[in-house]
């Protein structure tokens, strides 16, 4: 925001570490200035934020202090739940500096990653699959200073032993999060599985309160 560019996260091959690519916006804010449009506008250099093998990755703008969250499944190392903080720099260089990576989720496998960040009040919430737990769904809410991260405890906003996925990805224990700025809190949704064995469409509202979660009702939005 405060340097006007766009940050993609990207695998960087088969095997290859996560890397990022930071674009300068045009004046009119609609379209991106590539090298094609005038050389030093375009994207900077891929920045390796992970050397190891990474997949799974997803990443939000923290709007207060101006910097990028990045998480990934760290697949170079036992598919650990990791996370970064990025700062972009404008000019004609357009790179994006990260601090070390931090682990969130113990020494335990970690996929299907969804973030979303609180842009009113500075806090984010991280939705994960807990490959140490039977792939169950759960979030765990998060603030950083701008160089580390405080985590809160991970819970289980579905309730105890659910494994929710998004339809079409197949990915046990995956769900979408996203902040809800009129309610002030974080929304998250997905395959829910119901009492017949089946799996309906549902969403949960969890509310943060500094780095604790408390989750709400399961409400279905749609069945099949």
């Amino acid at each position: 925001e405060n340097v006007d560019r766009l940050v993609i996260g990207f695998h960087d091959g088969v095997g290859g570490g996560g890397s990022t690519l930071v674009y300068q916006i045009s004046a009119t804010g609609n379209t991106i200035v590539t090298a094609d449009g005038g050389g030093e506008y375009g994207p900077g250099a891929a920045q390796e934020f992970e050397s190891g093998s990474t997949k799974l990755g997803t990443m939000a703008f923290d709007n207060n202090a101006n910097k990028i969250v990045i998480f990934y499944q760290d697949d170079g190392n036992s598919d650990y739940g990791k996370a970064i903080i990025g700062t972009v720099t404008g000019g004609s260089t357009n790179t994006m500096a990260s601090t070390s990576p931090a682990t969130f989720n113990g020494s335990n496998a970690t996929g299907a990653l969804s973030v979303a960040w609180d842009t009113e009040n500075g806090k984010g919430l991280l939705s994960f699959q807990d490959g140490g737990d039977s792939n169950y769904a759960k979030c765990v809410a998060f603030t950083h200073d701008s160089s580390t991260f405080t985590f809160g405890t991970i819970i289980e906003p579905w309730g105890a032993n659910k494994l929710v996925y998004i339809g079409g990805y197949n990915l046990t224990g995956a769900h979408t999060v996203s902040f809800d700025s009129s309610n002030d809190n974080f929304v998250l949704t997905g395959a829910y599985p119901d009492s017949d064995s089946d799996y309906i469409l549902a969403a949960v509202a969890v509310s943060v309160s500094t780095v604790t979660c408390t989750a709400g009702d399961v409400k279905e939005i749609l069945t099949d």
